[in-house]
């Protein structure tokens, strides 16, 4: 059913997904001189932001982590399923924070000694808040599917 708390689990994970892709949502910024950074021809941090979007592999994971948020808050008939595609978004959510870190980290290093700052967006929260709310979604799915299978023994 759809009026299910996991639905509203998954739903905010895709939310947490798709605000990702709105433009000002930084993962992480850069104050200093980073023109070091203009001559390298890979650089997500050219311009002192790092965004989702620079890298197309990030977005690619976003997109498809989003999309399995919302594939999966219609799988509520097929409990196994549902689980299995919660887990393949919980997998997602990580592999963008992880993959996040390590581009950032990447592009950071190769700046020089300096007064650099660098601070984290609310970007870089959003695969958080996909992960948090994912796994609560599998908890309340495996709560559901505890709860039918002792309303069968029942019968």
């Amino acid at each position: 059913m759809l009026q299910r708390i996991q639905t509203i689990f998954l739903f905010m994970a895709m939310l947490a997904g798709l605000s990702l892709l709105i433009d000002p949502m930084t993962l992480a910024s850069v104050e200093g001189d980073v023109d070091v950074l203009k001559s390298q021809p890979q650089s997500m941090l050219e311009d002192g932001i790092f965004h989702v979007t620079d890298h197309l592999i990030l977005l690619l994971l976003v997109g498809l982590t989003s999309f399995l948020a919302l594939v999966d808050i219609f799988q509520f008939r097929n409990r196994q399923r549902q689980v299995a595609l919660a887990r393949g978004v919980l997998i997602g959510f990580i592999l963008i924070l992880l993959l996040a870190a390590v581009f950032f980290y990447q592009d950071y290093s190769q700046l020089n000694q300096g007064p650099y700052l660098f601070e984290i967006g609310f970007g870089g929260l959003a695969p958080l808040a996909g992960i948090i709310s994912t796994t609560l979604a599998i908890r309340a799915i495996n709560k559901d599917d505890k709860l039918i299978r002792s309303m069968d023994r029942l019968r």
